[in-house]
């Protein structure tokens, strides 16, 4: 089993890439005026903000582990935590939105441009945070990053 650092790592990547992925669907079921396409992005959210919980509860073990070791920019830690809640926490009331908007919506029911506008804004909130904040994360140990920013 793999461990805290490991599944971080593993997982890490799902809110940022996944949501970019998600907000493109999002964007074309939108333009197409299809409701089953903007229902898969709202699934894939509601997904996404799950794996967000196993991202968020191994990121602490994770700087447990690495706390010391060389290589690692310990500076970096707090602030990469601190951006972590906040995004966490717009990951997952976009994601309680998205399954509230797949159960009021289910069936045959059209979801209304103006609520899928309110999808689009919360999943570019959600890009914006969790991906500074993976960029914040990315300069704890990556020094390729860490000279870049500088």
């Amino acid at each position: 089993m793999p461990n805290s650092a490991h599944l971080h790592l593993l997982t890490n990547h799902f809110p940022v890439v996944g949501m970019i992925i998600v907000f493109l669907v999002l964007v074309y079921g939108i333009f197409r005026k299809q409701n089953e396409i903007i229902r898969l992005a709202l699934l894939l959210t509601v997904l996404i903000s799950l794996i967000t919980i196993v991202v968020s509860n191994s990121g602490e073990g994770a700087s447990q582990l690495i706390e010391g070791e060389d290589g690692v920019n310990e500076e970096m830690i707090d602030p990469h935590e601190e951006m972590a809640e906040i995004a966490v926490i717009v990951m997952y009331i976009t994601g309680g939105i998205s399954l509230a908007g797949l159960i009021i919506f289910r069936g045959e029911k059209n979801i209304p441009l103006l609520m899928s506008i309110v999808y689009l804004i919360l999943m570019i909130s959600v890009i914006s945070l969790m991906g500074y904040t993976a960029h914040l994360g990315g300069q704890i140990k990556h020094p390729e990053i860490i000279h870049q920013s500088k």
